[in-house]
C-alpha cells in the first residue's frame, strides 16, 4: 500500500518531514565535529612546523635571551667615567629601556649603547703616542731645518 500523497502537490510522502529534518541536523552536527577535529591537527601541525626550539650548545640565540643580555652589559655603562653629554644620554636610553623595554629603542640608540658598553683603555698603547720628533729632522711643512734644537 502507498502512503498518502500530499494535498497540495499530490506527490506521495515516503518519509516524514521530521525524520528528514533530524537526518539533516545529525549530518551538519556529525560533518561540523569533522570539520573540526581536522582543523586542530592542521592547526598543530602549522604551529610545530613553524616553532624554532633552540638546540643546546647552538649558536641561535632567541630575542628575549639577546636583549637580557645587551641590557645586563649596558647596565655596566655607569661605572665607566664618560663625558657630561654622554653620560646624559646613556641616563635618557637606559630610562627608555627599564620604562618601555629594549624593543622602544631604534637601531642607532642601540648601537650607541653598544659603542658605550665597549671597554675601554685608560692609557693609550705606545705604538698610539705621539714621539717627539728629533733635532736633525725639520718640522712637518717646511722646508728648512729648525734653527734651535729641540730639548730631547
Amino acid at each position: 500500500m502507498e502512503a498518502p500523497g500530499n494535498p497540495d502537490t499530490g506527490f506521495p510522502v515516503k518519509v516524514d518531514e521530521m525524520t528528514t529534518w533530524m537526518l539533516v541536523l545529525a549530518t551538519a552536527v556529525i560533518g561540523g565535529v569533522g570539520l573540526r577535529l581536522w582543523y586542530r591537527h592542521w592547526r598543530r601541525r602549522r604551529i610545530a612546523a613553524k616553532r624554532r626550539i633552540e638546540r643546546p650548545n647552538s649558536h641561535y640565540s632567541s630575542l628575549g635571551v639577546r636583549n637580557q643580555i645587551d641590557r645586563e652589559r649596558w647596565a655596566g655603562i655607569e661605572d665607566v667615567p664618560l663625558h657630561p653629554i654622554n653620560q646624559e644620554e646613556v641616563v635618557r636610553l637606559l630610562e627608555i629601556v627599564d620604562t618601555l623595554g629594549i624593543d622602544a629603542l631604534s637601531r642607532r640608540e642601540r648601537e650607541f649603547l653598544d659603542n658605550m658598553a665597549r671597554p675601554r683603555s685608560t692609557s693609550r698603547s705606545p705604538s698610539r703616542r705621539k714621539t717627539p720628533p728629533s733635532a736633525s729632522e725639520p718640522p712637518r711643512g717646511s722646508g728648512e731645518p729648525d734653527p734651535l734644537p729641540r730639548p730631547g
